[in-house]
């Protein structure tokens, strides 16, 4: 992932609104695709605007002489929240018996031939990780995070975050080797 510049990093820690925007469009997509797949069952339009508003937020106290790079430091912001997130709504749901409606797993030609059948299979098989294979896996596979950072994120060993991304690699192709039925 290709880092902002300098400049505007700079200007955007002090506050320049069009360096702040900058930021903005640069974060936005990644930051979407992190909150859709990170908890499949939140809408993640709300989570993303929720993870821009913290990184936003905590602009200021990026320091561009610091030794993490911008991104890193994005997607370590972006985690914790993710994770405290997904905290409080543990602690304040009721667990209610739900009927789903689950889609015949065998994709259409059409969807085969533009890979949509492709992503979806992948994405159902990712909300079937547990929580924290999830997490480490799109950190570190999906965003290109380095495994020191997920781990001080996660606030465990960089030996616990390769098992978690070992395990929900064997897991993913379990689940995709499974007749593609996720």
């Amino acid at each position: 992932m290709q880092e902002l510049d300098r400049a505007i990093i700079e200007k955007a820690t002090r506050g320049d609104r069009r360096a702040r925007e900058a930021v903005v469009r640069r974060y936005v997509a990644p930051l979407h695709a992190l909150a859709r797949r990170w908890s499949p069952r939140s809408d993640p339009d709300d989570l993303a605007q929720d993870l821009l508003s913290r990184l936003l937020e905590a602009l200021p106290r990026f320091d561009p002489d610091g030794p993490a790079r911008f991104t890193t430091w994005v997607f370590t912001i972006a985690q914790r929240h993710l994770i405290d997130a997904e905290r409080r709504r543990r602690l304040a749901e009721v667990p209610l018996e739900e009927g789903l409606e689950i889609a015949d797993g065998a994709p259409s030609p059409e969807r085969l031939a533009d890979g949509r059948g492709i992503i979806a299979r992948l994405e159902a098989a990712l909300a079937r990780l547990p929580s924290a294979q999830r997490r480490v896996f799109l950190l570190a596979i999906v965003h290109g995070q380095a495994l020191e950072a997920i781990a001080e994120g996660e606030g465990v060993a960089v030996g616990t975050v390769k098992s978690r991304l070992h395990r929900a690699r064997a897991e993913l192709a379990s689940i995709l080797d499974d007749g593609g039925h996720v």
